[in-house]
């Protein structure tokens, strides 16, 4: 049965999470798959990570990476260890999950199934609360947003993409389309690599009957960072520009647009300064192509233009004149000379 099964590596980034890495751990000892693997990759932890996992697990193979290389690049590093160590399959799993003990089976039953599916996901439970379930992904072209199914499939369906925090890979693909792009460093890297694969000819197909509780699902967010803000907004350009056709491209690009200057005017007005910050340098490192792990910041002459447009936008939207109420001038000015 051993020497049947395709060779399945899991790979988990790691970064500064000690309990969840333990944890998620923990329910990979009750697989009930017969050929699978374990990879830790810690991505330059400051905690004692990578000392727990080879006390608690002599099973899993730790790397460690001398600093944070990001989500996409340091998954890489733990594909490329499975792809020179012979693995048919790449599983790649949040720290911040547990499985269920058929996961791999039934992710790998229908992927050997049909030699078209390159990607596959499994079925994405919230951690927090049991009944809610997402799978899959769709891309909304016009305005470059994505969501995930509300709602379990009744069976295997063809999806846009499959969240990273739990994606299945076939080998063969992987070194036919590439890696993950390590030019978005967090963020929208799982939605490029389900449109290469696509575009490669491969189906990326949700799998309900597998499950695994992520305890980041849409109901347990964490608070919007400076940095979510900041990557988020940068790598949405990239990802547009790459793959939306002409005809979709500009009216997303005016939405975008549009979108983050009255996202900035806001912040601006509640005195949120180092999110605003973060929105209007996202901002201008999508459209200058600054791509990578560097934070950039943008120049004033384009912070005071961002705030000027978000301003008259802010007159024709009365949501957003409700939301976000009138505050002082004096704030703004503070907030520009910076």
């Amino acid at each position: 049965m051993l020497s049947q099964s395709p060779l399945v590596y899991i790979i988990i980034l790691g970064w500064n999470n000690a309990t969840n890495v333990i944890e998620c751990l923990e329910s990979l000892r009750q697989l009930d798959y017969p050929n699978c693997r374990v990879v830790v990759v810690d991505n330059g932890s400051a905690d004692n990570t990578v000392a727990i996992v080879r006390e608690r697990f002599a099973e899993v193979h730790v790397i460690e990476n001398r600093v944070n290389l990001g989500y996409a690049e340091g998954n890489n590093v733990g594909i490329r260890y499975a792809l020179s160590n012979n693995a048919d399959y790449l599983f790649i799993l949040n720290d911040d999950t547990t499985v269920e003990p058929d996961v791999l089976a039934q992710l790998v039953r229908v992927g050997e199934a049909d030699p078209q599916i390159g990607m596959l996901g499994p079925s994405v439970v919230s951690y927090v609360s049991r009944s809610r379930e997402y799978i899959g992904a769709t891309i909304n072209w016009h305005d470059g947003t994505t969501a995930y199914g509300s709602a379990a499939l009744p069976q295997t369906g063809d999806v846009d993409y499959l969240a990273g925090c739990a994606l299945m890979v076939k080998v063969q693909v992987a070194r036919e389309i590439g890696l993950l792009d390590a030019a978005y460093f967090c963020y929208f890297e799982d939605a490029d690599w389900g449109m290469r694969c696509h575009r490669a000819g491969y189906r990326v197909v949700a799998v309900p009957q597998a499950k695994i509780y992520h305890k980041g699902t849409p109901d347990n967010l964490r608070h919007e960072s400076p940095e979510l803000l900041f990557f988020y907004l940068r790598n949405e350009y990239l990802f547009m520009r790459r793959y939306a056709d002409w005809f979709k491209w500009l009216p997303f690009l005016l939405r975008y647009t549009r979108r983050c200057c009255l996202q900035y005017y806001g912040l601006v007005r509640q005195a949120e300064w180092d999110k605003a910050d973060a929105v209007i340098a996202g901002f201008w490192a999508g459209i200058t192509r600054q791509y990578g792990a560097q934070r950039v910041q943008a120049p004033k002459l384009v912070k005071s233009f961002i705030y000027g447009t978000g301003s008259a936008l802010a007159l024709f939207v009365r949501p957003f004149r409700s939301r976000w109420g009138v505050e002082t001038d004096t704030t703004i000015r503070q907030f520009l000379k910076r």
